[in-house]
């Protein structure tokens, strides 16, 4: 209980940094996409496809967060397309790409280098023994960038507070000496 008497900083979740979200789309046989989703390592496999094709090497790998994997199955029929005998499946992959504040580096759909990636996964996956192959050019999603963490001001603790508890107390005390 007591007044409060001036703003204070609150440090919401330590040093500030700014965390650029987005997808990429890889197209591949349905075999092939079952194969590398049920690896273990698969987040990783992709997270290291990533940093092979990233443009602007001052991008680490440990910035890459891989946030999920799904696939995606292609309709059988498709008004342009015709009927399709082959099963083609799409994996959408969300990942983050977390950069501290005190970098200056700066991520968009363009440091993805999309013309390596499909090269990038096959010798990754091939690592971790997986086989595949993909279909065409992936693509990449445009990218949400937010700055979070760091230290804010806040003004939001409320004098009444205090007033509500020494009320409460007092109930208690009430009913407690009668």
């Amino acid at each position: 209980m007591g007044v409060m008497t001036a703003k204070f900083t609150d440090a919401t979740s330590g040093p500030a940094m700014t965390v650029h979200k987005s997808s990429v789309g890889v197209k591949m046989s349905s075999e092939h996409a079952d194969a590398l989703l049920a690896a273990p390592d698969a987040k990783d496999i992709m997270a290291k496809s990533l940093f092979a094709t990233m443009t602007d090497k001052a991008i680490l790998l440990e910035y890459i967060l891989v946030t999920s994997m799904k696939k995606q199955s292609a309709r059988r029929l498709g008004e342009a397309d015709g009927r399709r005998l082959a099963g083609d499946a799409t994996i959408k992959v969300d990942f983050s790409i977390i950069i501290p504040a005190s970098k200056a580096v700066k991520f968009t759909a363009a440091t993805v280098d999309v013309t390596k990636m499909a090269e990038a996964i096959k010798t990754t996956a091939a690592a971790s023994g997986v086989t595949v192959t993909v279909i065409g050019t992936p693509s990449v999603e445009a990218v949400v960038t937010e700055t979070v963490g760091g230290e804010t001001v806040t003004g939001a603790a409320s004098p009444m507070a205090g007033s509500a508890l020494a009320a409460f107390m007092m109930a208690i005390v009430t009913m407690l000496s009668a």
